[in-house]
């Protein structure tokens, strides 16, 4: 018997702030949360996003707290911003994962990509993106992250899975 095949719930809570729901056999699903209105209810997008898939996890990227003002602030907005998807994600009852940027990019072999503009690492990236995760066509460049972070969490609850002792009934 195969393991069933991972739908995660990954954020990329940086400028852009795209949230992606990936399964690595169908398209991803894709909310651009920031530019909602904030009155919205996140809970309610994302519970409407999730539908029926139910992941069993949501994945986040870690964020450093950078040195210069200006940046400082940046992390500030993101906190913020992912600690709303927080109280959403955790309503729906979803395992928080919290990944480091070296950790996704290096096991999914986009190691060689640190240091690049963010501009251009993402394009590269969107255009890898067909090696983890089928139909990503139509991605925007601004969710590669995401759905790069939701491809490595999937893989990693694949190999969880597949790696698990079996009991026997």
């Amino acid at each position: 018997m195969s393991a069933p095949i991972p739908t995660v719930l990954a954020i990329d809570g940086g400028v852009t702030g795209a949230l992606a729901l990936v399964t690595v056999e169908r398209k991803p699903r894709l909310l651009d949360w920031r530019r909602m209105a904030p009155a919205l209810d996140l809970a309610e997008l994302i519970a409407e996003m999730i539908g029926d898939a139910r992941p069993p996890c949501y994945v986040e990227e870690a964020l450093s707290v950078p040195s210069d003002k200006g940046r400082r602030t940046q992390a500030r907005t993101y906190h913020a911003a992912v600690g709303a998807v927080h109280g959403a994600v955790g309503a729906l009852g979803l395992a928080v994962t919290v990944v480091t940027v070296a950790q996704w990019q290096k096991q999914l072999g986009f190691g060689d990509l640190w240091g690049k503009p963010r501009d251009e690492r993402k394009r590269e990236i969107r255009r890898r993106l067909p090696m983890y995760v089928r139909d990503v066509e139509g991605v925007p460049i601004y969710a590669a992250d995401a759905v790069a972070i939701g491809a490595w969490a999937a893989r990693e609850e694949l190999l969880r899975a597949r790696t698990a002792p079996r009991r026997s009934v």
